[in-house]
């Protein structure tokens, strides 16, 4: 499978997942990842805004950045997956 096939396709699961997420879901998923990208930042170091900016505004994006993109997705999927498994009182869709 070529990239840019694999990066559509994480793209399509990750909207699906939020698609069915309640608001307390999104919340629940958000609080998560701050906590993960707070752990990596503080072991690895920050990737400059300007830098993010300028990769993630590329048309199109290159192999790399999709690849990256896909990583952080995958981290996605697998906590949106949890929290939507655990389910919240609140079945509010955002």
């Amino acid at each position: 499978m070529d990239t840019e096939y694999k990066f559509i396709q994480h793209v399509l699961a990750v909207e699906g997942l939020l698609e069915r997420a309640s608001r307390d879901q999104l919340i629940e998923a958000l609080k998560m990842l701050s906590l993960y990208f707070g752990y990596v930042s503080q072991r690895f170091g920050d990737i400059p805004d300007d830098e993010l900016l300028q990769m993630t505004t590329a048309a199109p994006l290159s192999e790399e950045t999709q690849t990256m993109v896909m990583a952080g997705m995958r981290k996605l999927v697998g906590l949106m997956t949890n929290v939507l498994n655990r389910g919240f009182a609140d079945e509010t869709r955002h």
